[in-house]
């Protein structure tokens, strides 16, 4: 038992090493989401039908509020890249897949076939 503790207390610091390079590494990738998406994600819904708005009638908040019905609201999704720390969760949803098909969705939701950097956004 004694053995088995000793290794893995000396293999921490390896382990952290390991974990700075991944963290690094999401950075960048957060770092390009929030260049690429940051305030994209928002979309115009009516909140007592549940209704959203397509980007084709609506594209920004001045146009959703706009509307005559006065219950049209400009909301933001959940998992964004509007900052990096949001971003990292982001990321960190997409890599579990927990919920992966929610950020492509909103993505999908947004640019219309347009453009999307998830391979299953055009299905």
């Amino acid at each position: 038992m004694r053995v088995v503790v000793n290794a893995l207390l000396g293999a921490i610091p390896s382990i952290m090493n390991v974990l700075l390079v991944c963290l690094i590494f999401w950075l960048i990738f957060s770092i390009m989401g929030v260049n690429l998406f940051a305030g994209k994600y928002y979309y115009c819904v009516n909140t007592t039908s549940n209704e959203i708005f397509p980007v084709s009638m609506v594209n920004n908040r001045s146009e959703c509020m706009a509307l005559v019905n006065e219950s049209a609201r400009w909301k933001n999704v959940k998992i964004n890249f509007d900052n990096v720390g949001a971003g990292y969760l982001a990321l960190l949803q997409v890599v579990r897949l927990c919920g992966a098909y929610t950020t492509p969705h909103a993505c999908k939701m947004r640019y219309q076939r347009v453009f999307c950097p998830y391979k299953h956004c055009h299905v």
